[in-house]
């Protein structure tokens, strides 16, 4: 594969990252001040409140993103901290003591393929983020649906 297409591999598998980062963290877990606004306001739904907070934390995350691409912010695959991870530590929420524990990604397909590459190429950069290992599991069968059931 070339080179070029190597680095937007690379830089397409790190936004799919933070992206996902972004949607699991939300407002950053601080739930109290969601729940003392929904008390004063009778009745009133929290997804209000997470929809202006997630609005955010992906403005910052693109705000990155742009600043990687270009070039202002060094991205070393290879390396354990760089330029680009670091910014991206700072703007993206992370409940504290999340994750306490290495997570464990179910890969609904076999080892080698299409699914396997990509998501061990995203979880590459999400390890790498949130400072925890990730535990891959291959769990073939029903074109996904038995690594669902899991």
């Amino acid at each position: 594969m070339k080179p070029g297409r190597i680095r937007l591999t690379q830089r397409c598998a790190l936004l799919c990252v933070l992206a996902m980062l972004a949607a699991a963290c939300g407002n950053g877990g601080d739930d109290t001040a969601d729940e003392t606004a929904a008390d004063e306001t009778d009745g009133a739904t929290e997804d209000a409140d997470d929809g202006a907070g997630q609005e955010e934390v992906v403005a910052a995350i693109d705000e990155v993103a742009e600043r990687i691409e270009a070039g202002e912010l060094s991205y070393d695959s290879s390396a354990d901290a760089d330029e680009a991870i670091e910014a991206l530590r700072e703007v993206i929420p992370q409940p504290e003591g999340y994750p306490a524990r290495p997570l464990e990604v179910v890969i609904g397909f076999g080892e080698g393929g299409g699914s396997d590459n990509y998501t061990r190429n995203v979880g590459f950069d999400a390890s790498r983020i949130m400072g925890e290992d990730i535990i891959y599991s291959n769990v073939p069968g029903a074109s996904g649906e038995v690594a669902l059931g899991q």
